[in-house]
């Protein structure tokens, strides 16, 4: 399973969203 976001074990400079599909979204 893929880290959620605002998840401990990989932070972020900028908040990481996922779509419905798990991937991340919001990445030029």
């Amino acid at each position: 399973m893929r880290a959620m976001p605002g998840s401990p074990e990989r932070p972020a400079a900028e908040k990481i969203d996922l779509d419905a599909e798990g991937n991340i979204v919001g990445l030029p």
